[in-house]
């Protein structure tokens, strides 16, 4: 209570000499600290000094009337937030974050509110957004520009609604050296050109300077006496959860970092940097059937099953039941007597159809402390997969039991549990945990990987926590893929892997910031594998370049910049679907005066409307069941097939869903000679695209059995994206 009262104190005491000190202008824009408990005093920039930094750099639409401030401090950091919004229950703000003592904008926002879609056509070119955002990043950040470095390696254009405007970043350096995560970012509106927000991350701790370092030579020897580099097993990712009959993609076996410093190696001792890892991971409860199946029960027996419900009914027959499942759990889980079943289902795994889980949940019954024991068992077989028991403190005189003891309570449990198993794996020792005790942290955990034809399998293994104090397993996970591996016959040996992966993802020099256990925060000059577009990994036997989600570098989505249609009549239009990365079927070529195929058009259409990495690996049959959800076709037709005019004018039309104008016939004119010779629904069809800018055909004759060439598809797919839509 005294100490409550004394802070109280000091606060008004505080508030009381601020009131004399500061400018009335920025009193009540100052609130107490939350973490301190004290008022912390602005830097040497003041409120209207803040107020006017934003405006000179920034326009402040006039409607945005109310206007509000705060101040923040934390350690070494002060803020003015400053926010403009419009009132009267109108829509729209204007936020800024003023660093109070070097007056730099550190952050901005703009609202504007929702309005008309509009052309999805960009009014001006991601080069003229570029040299925006360097103009206003120089005003706004003079003596800092020079160490910030535009990244001009993503030069995709969307032609959707999401994501579409430009985003332009810069990179710190300090001599010439990537700074951490020190960078600067700008999203600039593709039609207006206006900053609709701008973010500044920039470290104010001092960096050593890049002299008495290790070569990069040195380092990649490190890095290979190290073994940093390991064969490894990965499962490449699924993008979309699998369905029943699909199975989890097939192992890939690679060659990829797997080391305590993530291949961090010290610049000035040579010394592998071990930083502290969090790891963090979900349990996947997904929607119970149990309730769906006690609901069935009632259902009239007369009712007829589709095959896939009865299989599903065959399958869920064969499980074992929730009182199965408990005991389960029960026999390696001491579970206390106050601790009560809350909830248990019954699921799918989205990565793993073939899999059904139950998934238990207990709360301990008291209301004066807290504790949960969560479990997951295998369906099919009643094997334990999972659990996680969360107990009160245990009393703070009870001694911990030491890494060595808690190794030997693991492997003890393990050989109990996975008898067959345990020998097929390997320990692997991050090397952080030998002084968490020290830091009141109660607990230790071992990770034992799969091991594979001798290789590593990293998604694959036995997880185990042991309760230091309880001298007891808390938690306990298995990951263990039914799958086919690859022979490691014919793999690259580990010298010539090495060689091949520095050459793709070569060792450089960067900053970063490191923390081990117990320690705080240290700037490192480190050579790290500078990846490009998240390269990480080579494949083990062709030493192809993969990305960390194992799939091949040739399947990244990409800008095209074609080499034939120079003086086409629709080369602006075709060069723009070329940033967007669509029609790459043959690379920087496009071949305009071609005849296009369903396909390729679909496809197209598709990827302006979804986006690039949406269709990137899409295959013929969920390419035809989207187009047919969107209504674009009624049928699965022929995607080899040609595509004439008026198939190409419909959909457009439907790609801008107003096919049904084209049921208004007998209201329209258009220009065209054979105007006299269409049916009605083909003369609203050409009247429509003619009169929204779509397709004017040759001129003279709309023609509708014309066959359509590449270059006049995307001249009409560019003109349907240009025309303004309402939301």
């Amino acid at each position: 209570m005294i100490k409550n009262k004394m802070r109280k104190l000091a606060r008004l005491g505080t508030a009381l000499l601020l009131a004399i000190l500061l400018p009335v202008t920025t009193l009540g824009a100052v609130p107490a600290n939350s973490n301190s408990g004290q008022v912390n005093s602005p830097g040497s920039i003041s409120l209207d000094k803040a107020i006017q930094i934003v405006k000179q750099n920034f326009d402040i639409p006039a409607e945005l009337q109310e206007f509000s401030s705060a101040f923040d401090s934390s350690n070494d950091r002060k803020v003015w937030r400053l926010s403009w919004t419009a009132g009267n229950g109108n829509e729209g703000n204007f936020m800024a974050e003023v660093d109070a003592n070097s007056g730099e904008i550190m952050d901005m926002h703009r609202w504007q509110g929702p309005g008309a879609t509009g052309s999805k056509i960009p009014s001006i070119s991601i080069s003229e957004a570029r040299q925006i955002g360097q103009k206003l990043l120089n005003q706004m950040l003079p003596s800092k520009s020079a160490d910030l470095v535009m990244d001009q390696e993503s030069s995709l254009i969307p032609l959707n609604n999401y994501g579409s405007n430009y985003y332009v970043s810069w990179k710190r350096t300090y001599h010439k050296i990537p700074v951490g995560v020190d960078q600067a970012n700008m999203e600039i509106d593709r039609h207006s050109g206006e900053v609709l927000h701008f973010n500044l991350c920039w470290t104010n701790k001092k960096l050593p300077g890049p002299t008495g370092i290790i070569s990069q030579k040195q380092a990649g020897e490190i890095f290979r006496n190290e073994e940093m580099l390991k064969l490894q097993y990965i499962f490449p990712s699924a993008v979309q959860p699998l369905k029943s009959e699909q199975k989890p993609p097939a192992p890939r076996l690679i060659y990829a970092i797997k080391h305590q410093s993530n291949a961090m190696i010290d610049a000035f001792t040579g010394e592998p940097v071990v930083a502290e890892h969090y790891f963090g991971g979900a349990s996947g409860m997904g929607e119970s059937t149990n309730k769906q199946i006690k609901l069935s029960a009632g259902r009239d027996d007369a009712l007829s099953l589709s095959p896939e419900e009865q299989r599903e009914v065959e399958k869920s027959a064969s499980l074992i039941t929730q009182s199965q499942a408990v005991e389960a759990v029960k026999k390696w889980v001491d579970i206390p007597d106050n601790m009560e079943l809350r909830s248990a289902g019954l699921e799918k795994q989205w990565n793993d159809p073939a899999l059904r889980t139950w998934s238990l949940s207990w709360q301990l019954n008291s209301k004066t402390s807290y504790g949960h024991l969560w479990a997951q068992v295998n369906a099919a077989n009643g094997e334990l997969l999972s659990f996680h028991l969360n107990l009160p403190p245990a009393e703070s005189t009870t001694p911990a039991i030491k890494k060595e003891e808690a190794q030997q309570i693991v492997e003890s449990f393990i050989k109990g549990i996975q008898p067959q198993r345990w020998n097929e794996t390997t320990l692997y020792d991050s090397g952080l945990q030998d002084n968490y005790l020290e830091n009141n942290t109660d607990n230790w955990s071992f990770n034992y990987l799969r091991l594979v034809n001798g290789a590593l399998c990293p998604d694959d293994g036995i997880r185990v926590t042991v309760d230091a104090k309880r001298k007891q397993v808390s938690s306990y996970s298995l990951n263990w893929s039914q799958a086919n591996f690859p022979s490691t016959t014919g793999v690259l040996g580990t010298d010539k892997a090495n060689e091949v992966f520095l050459n793709i993802v070569p060792l450089k020099l960067m900053y970063t910031f490191v923390q081990k256990p117990g320690e705080q925060p240290q700037v490192k000059l480190v050579y790290y594998p500078e990846s490009k577009d998240e390269v990480s990994m080579i494949d083990a036997k062709t030493g192809q370049a993969l990305y960390r989600d194992g799939q091949s570098v040739s399947h990244k989505p990409q800008p095209y910049i074609f080499d034939d249609i120079q003086g086409h009549f629709a080369e602006k239009e075709i060069a723009l679907l070329g940033q967007a990365g669509i029609f790459g079927e043959y690379g920087n070529s496009f071949h305009p005066d071609e005849n296009i195929t369903l396909r390729s058009l679909l496809k197209a259409m598709l990827t302006a409307k979804e986006g690039i990495h949406y269709t990137s690996s899409i295959d013929d049959q969920e390419l035809i069941k989207h187009c047919q959800r969107l209504g674009w076709i009624k049928e699965s037709p022929d995607l080899n097939g040609e595509v004439n005019r008026e198939s190409l004018s419909l959909l457009m039309l439907r790609f801008l869903e107003i096919e049904y104008l084209t049921q208004l016939e007998g209201i329209y004119q258009i220009p065209y000679q054979d105007a006299v010779s269409l049916s009605p629904s083909s003369k609203a069809i050409a009247a429509l695209t003619w009169g929204l800018g779509i397709i004017k055909a040759d001129g003279k004759n709309y023609d509708p059995a014309h066959i359509v060439s590449r270059g006049e598809a995307a001249a009409a797919l560019v003109h349907t994206l240009a025309v303004n839509t309402r939301p």
